[in-house]
This record gives C-alpha cells, sequence and structure tokens, in this order.
C-alpha cells in the first residue's frame, strides 16, 4: 500500500490547482477520469483530511423540487394506502452537505466550491412542501437534523448513512408529525454508554483509490430497552391493535440488521410494534414494491416508506411501477394474452386496428430472476414513452414476483397504438404474458 503523508497531499493539491482551503484525502478523487468506472458516478469524490468529512458528488444536488408527473405519480400513491384504509408517511434523510453545514462544505469543497447550499436548502423543503400536499405525512429532517448535528452527529463524516442519534432524531420527528407532541423522551434520554464503530462506505472508496485507511467513527448506541418497557398507548395506538410497517432503504437495514436502530426508535417514539420490511442496497422502491406484491400490506394501518434524498421520487418510471403495483387489487384487467418473443427477447403488442386507451398494464413471465423491462408506449398522436422498469437484484429472490405493472395515469388522453416490451436479456424466457386496464368504458 503506498503511503501518503499530509504535507505531500498538500503540496500536491496545491500544484494541481485543486479547491482553496482543501486539503484533499488524495488528488486522485477529483480527477474523474482516472477512476475505475464503479467510482467514476461519483466523482469527483470531495474530501478534507483535516476534518475528516467525505461527499461524493450525487449528494451535492442543488435540486429536488418535484415535476408535475412526479406530484401527480406520488398523490396517486398516497391515495390507494388512503383507500385502504392506511396512513402512509413518507421519511427522508436530509442531504448531508446541508446538515454538516456551510463551514464543513466550504473547507471540504474549497471556497471556490460553486455549490450552493441555500439553493439546495430551499429546493429539498420544496420538495417536502409538495409531498406533503399529497396527503402522505411527511416530516421535514433538515431543521431537525442541523440543529441535533450542533450537539452530537446526526450523519457519520464518512459514511453515508445517519447515526443512530440520527435516527432517533428523525423517529421523533415523525412522531410529531403525526400529531403525538408529547414524546416519551428526548435523544439524550437514550443515549447508551455502549460504542458503535463505523468503518465507512466512503472510507472504504477513499480506501481503494487512494490506500488511505481512516480512522474509525465511534458514536453512541440508543438503549430503548427502558423507554419501550413503560411504553402504554403511544401515537399509533396499543401496539396490540395497531401494527407499523417500515419499509426503507439500507438506511433502516444497514448491515442487514438494522444496525442504526431505526425500527427501535421508531417503537419506542410510537409505542407501538414496528415490522421492518427494509431491503439494504433495494432501492427507493424495492422493498415497497415486494411489500405490497406480498399481500402483507393490508395487514398494517400504519406504513412508513423510508428513502434518503439521492433517491430522487423524480424517476417516474419507478413511481409508475409501483403505483401499477398498488392498484393492481382493485384493477379489472383484461384476460391474459400470450406474448411471442424475438431472439432478442421482445415483444410487441399493436392496436392498430383498435387504439387503445389504457392506465394499467400487467406483464407475467415464469421466473422472479427478471430485472430489467423497458416498456416502449406508442401512440395515435405519434408520441412516444418510455417506462423503464426495475429491480435490484439485492431484494431476495423470495420477496421478488413474476409480475411487473406499470401505471399509465397522468398521460395526454391519446391512444395506444403499439406497445413494445424488451426483456432483460440475459434471462431466458419462454412464457410472457400480457394484460391492460381500459381507461374507459366498453361501447
Amino acid at each position: 500500500m503506498k503511503t501518503i503523508t499530509l504535507l505531500g497531499i498538500a503540496f500536491v493539491a496545491i500544484s494541481l490547482g485543486l479547491p482553496v482551503n482543501a486539503t484533499p484525502m488524495c488528488p486522485e478523487l477529483l480527477q474523474t477520469d482516472n477512476l475505475e468506472n464503479k467510482y467514476r458516478r461519483l466523482a469527483p469524490i470531495h474530501t478534507d483530511i483535516e476534518n475528516g468529512w467525505i461527499f461524493t458528488s450525487d449528494q451535492l444536488s442543488e435540486s429536488y423540487t418535484l415535476k408535475s408527473e412526479a406530484v401527480h405519480l406520488m398523490s396517486g400513491i398516497a391515495e390507494e394506502f388512503e383507500s385502504r384504509g392506511i396512513k402512509l408517511a413518507i421519511m427522508i434523510a436530509p442531504p448531508r452537505p446541508l446538515v454538516a453545514g456551510d463551514g464543513v462544505v466550504k473547507s471540504t469543497l474549497g471556497s471556490n466550491s460553486v455549490f450552493d447550499t441555500v439553493a439546495a436548502s430551499d429546493s429539498f423543503n420544496q420538495m417536502i412542501e409538495q409531498l406533503r400536499q399529497t396527503g402522505a405525512i411527511v416530516p421535514n429532517l433538515l431543521p431537525v437534523a442541523q440543529e441535533m448535528n450542533q450537539f452530537r452527529q446526526y450523519y457519520f463524516r464518512r459514511d453515508t448513512h445517519w447515526t443512530p442519534a440520527g435516527a432517533a432524531a428523525s423517529a421523533l420527528e415523525l412522531a410529531a408529525e403525526f400529531g403525538f407532541s408529547d414524546a416519551a423522551f428526548s435523544v439524550s434520554d437514550v443515549v447508551s454508554s455502549d460504542i458503535y464503530e463505523e468503518g465507512g462506505s466512503l472510507s472504504n472508496i477513499v480506501n481503494a483509490i487512494c490506500g488511505l485507511e481512516n480512522d474509525v467513527e465511534q458514536v453512541a448506541k440508543m438503549n430503548y430497552s427502558r423507554i419501550m418497557a413503560s411504553q402504554g398507548l403511544g401515537l399509533f395506538g396499543s401496539a396490540s391493535e395497531d401494527k407499523i410497517a417500515l419499509v426503507g432503504t439500507s438506511f433502516s437495514d444497514r448491515y442487514k440488521r438494522d444496525q442504526y436502530q431505526v425500527a427501535d426508535a421508531l417503537a419506542a417514539a410510537s409505542g407501538a410494534d414496528v415490522s421492518n420490511y427494509s431491503i439494504s442496497g433495494g432501492g427507493m422502491i424495492g422493498p415497497m414494491e415486494a411489500f405490497i406484491l406480498s399481500g402483507d400490506v393490508d395487514d398494517y394501518s400504519n406504513v412508513i416508506w423510508e428513502f434518503p434524498y439521492t433517491q430522487s421520487p423524480n424517476s417516474t418510471s419507478h413511481l409508475r411501477q409501483l403505483l401499477g403495483a398498488l392498484r393492481f387489487e382493485s384493477s379489472n384487467l383484461s384476460p391474459p394474452q400470450s406474448l411471442e418473443l424475438s431472439s432478442s427477447n421482445e415483444a410487441a403488442i399493436t392496436f392498430f386496428d383498435r387504439p387503445l386507451k389504457a392506465d394499467l398494464i400487467q406483464f407475467e413471465t415464469e421466473t422472479a430472476n427478471l430485472l430489467r423491462v423497458d416498456v416502449v408506449i406508442s401512440f395515435e398522436s405519434g408520441k412516444t414513452r418510455t417506462i423503464k422498469l426495475r429491480r435490484k437484484d439485492r431484494v431476495p429472490l423470495d420477496r421478488r414476483t413474476t409480475n411487473w405493472f406499470a401505471d399509465l395515469s397522468g398521460w395526454d388522453n391519446d391512444s395506444i397504438i403499439e406497445i413494445i416490451a424488451k426483456f432483460d436479456q440475459g434471462v431466458a424466457l419462454q412464457q410472457v404474458s400480457f394484460r391492460y386496464q381500459s381507461s374507459v368504458e366498453d361501447s
């Protein structure tokens, strides 16, 4: 492993004209073209050896405001939960740079950085307000995190996730958003003497690129045992009557064991039983789609959908996939139509003779191993739209399904003349069927 010294890093940084006031952990982190492909999408990677913070480029977005299509689809998702008698809450971990603070951002990115913390903050706050307008319960965790960060770490400096204390503060804010203002505890009440050591996913990247090993970060674990033992009625009522499903990402399933105690924090804040359906690496919709299509969703009166700020609801293909899964149960689909696949795993369904108005489509295959379906829809008007249906292989096979759904609502009232489905060429398919739900009454 190569040896790196602070003096050497500083000299190279100055000679390369790197950001003023920042001392990167190594200059290669800022040289996108020289990085391996798996790191290139995260570059430039900004670091400061003095303050210890690491920010990847995907964490430095200034734009979170939702497009109109995303607002329409998120509203549809909230409405589907409401129609089932389920309260939907959306818990979004806020942007790390904004929580770290302007001083840390400037010292890490350099004083000539173009990242606008004010613009990013305004845009994130606007997204939260847009999501609240959908009817979902959506706490704004940014001011909570910024306030907490003044005396206790909300985020790790060299990992993308919140700390156990950050998770606790987030759970309490969610409780307050539900209207349970008389919380049973504060974060300081549950701080344990036990220490958790986080090596850090961002530290691993720096180690791989720079050959530099950072120290592990030590933070306190939380101890909810006293709080939970004394719980009576809470936010959602008795644990025996109301149940909460937590459906989220690695923030709620770190190392596949909820390392940051998110479910316990929510149980302590609510006084209710919390079942954790989160899947590390499952993406924004993977765990939720699996949860919905399993049928378990109907066992709960409250669902918390957790995903971080880096997972954008503006990925409308994902939202159409999830809304389609939600709408399936109450749908009136056509009889299944067997599709003939080409050598490239493509199938065409034509409606030239009788153009179709549909608001939901379904594909069913014989295997749950499929991870990609591109759906290209051509309309009478000449417009073409593509929906990219995706699943993650990190979602366990027994939690996947052979069915794929896509919601088609919210587009212009245009008739479909052709649908081309492009299935993952890496999966051998023998049987594929297609169904649709008409958006107009048959004459």
